[in-house]
């Protein structure tokens, strides 16, 4: 009846959608039918960019998806943010869409704003079923990145889809293709602590002791995160223990400094050495006298970590960990034989030091409270 009394067709809101953007968005197949036969003009975007066949292919209506190929409707038309009719499909988990605009396009190598493909945002969805097809169609794109230099393996590996990792792992991606941070997909798998991830990477043959642009193995980057089992599996596949970081800080000081016992544990059991010092002299113990972690303190000196070994500085755990006012550690390291009246190179004991930072229980000690009387 309205389009009988001569009304603008392709009328448009105030968000610059027509009636045949309306009742594609809202999946009105027949309203649709009737538009398109008395030829509303399918080539009307929103404010956005968006296309009546791109939001159709983005909320799963096939039926009006294919209704706007058959009137010549334009497979290629990005919205502002650069997203094909299929890149958005890709998003969702309507495969017969993604079928459906493959099968009528020519070019697939269109990417969004983002440098994404839709075998990308399809990984990084975890939808397996498109990622099969989509490599099933056109597999050169299965290592292209987007503009951060992420793989779809690395993206699938970030987002924890093992079985979208399978998939790519199946058609020949590149386990080993780095980020724009030098970041492998194993060093994101193991900084999730998706294990079954890290275990498929591993045995399809992952550089285990591959850096990023910060010299962090995957096990360093485990280990600062507390992510225990992760390590373990790294540690037990041949990972390097004992692996700097361009601030000579080893898996175990990392650890250390971040409060996680277990990992210090394990890392340990397994030989890691205890003593060695990042780039600044500072031990392992030094790192965890300095941040308060008591169970990591009585661990590492129980384990033969010098007490009183100190930094380039001079600062010694005691001095550290009084200067931080952490009271019980200071009682713990005193109690062990560290040297109370050991400065550093301003001549600042841990006496001054405590004194400065206002840390009376410190001050209180027993035996630092004697050296008040000299």
């Amino acid at each position: 009846m309205l389009l009988a009394s001569d009304c603008d067709i392709n009328e448009v809101d105030r968000f610059r959608r027509t009636a045949l953007y309306v009742a594609c968005l809202l999946g009105k197949k027949e309203v649709v039918n009737v538009l398109l036969k008395n030829n509303a003009d399918h080539s009307l975007c929103d404010e956005n960019g968006q296309s009546p066949l791109l939001v159709a292919s983005r909320e799963g209506y096939d039926s009006i998806v294919k209704a706007l190929l058959q009137n010549h409707a334009d497979i290629n038309q990005c919205d502002v943010k650069g997203n094909s009719p299929l890149l958005v499909a890709s998003l969702g988990s309507n495969l017969s869409i993604v079928q459906t605009l493959s099968n009528n396009m020519t070019d697939f190598s269109k990417v969004n704003n983002l440098g994404q493909t839709p075998v990308f945002v399809a990984s990084m969805k975890g939808r397996e079923n498109v990622v099969k097809y989509l490599l099933s169609v056109h597999s050169e794109y299965i290592s292209k990145p987007d503009n951060e230099d992420r793989s779809p393996l690395f993206i699938a590996c970030k987002e924890g889809y093992p079985e979208v990792v399978k998939i790519l792992l199946s058609n020949k991606a590149d386990v080993s293709q780095l980020d724009w941070n030098k970041r492998s997909p194993l060093l994101i798998a193991s900084a999730e602590e998706y294990e079954d991830i890290v275990i498929m990477l591993i045995k399809n043959n992952a550089k285990i002791n591959q850096c990023d642009e910060e010299g962090r193995t995957p096990l360093f980057i485990a280990s600062d995160k507390g992510r225990t089992r992760t390590a373990k599996i790294l540690v037990n596949s041949g990972a390097d223990l004992n692996a700097t970081d361009h601030r000579k800080c080893s898996p175990l000081y990392a650890a250390c400094r971040r409060g996680f016992l277990d990992t210090v544990k394990l890392l340990n059991e397994n030989r890691a050495s205890i003593t060695q010092c990042n780039k600044w002299n500072s031990s392992p113990l030094f790192a965890a006298c300095r941040q308060g972690y008591l169970d990591i303190v009585k661990y590492l000196v129980e384990n033969g970590s010098n007490i009183s070994y100190p930094d380039y500085s001079g600062t010694t755990p005691l001095l550290i960990a009084s200067e931080n006012g952490h009271t019980e550690i200071v009682k713990f390291l005193i109690r062990s034989g560290a040297e109370i009246d050991q400065s550093d190179q301003r001549k600042k004991s841990p006496l001054h030091a405590s004194a400065a930072g206002g840390h009376t229980a410190i001050v209180k000690v027993p035996k630092l409270k004697e050296l008040l009387k000299m």
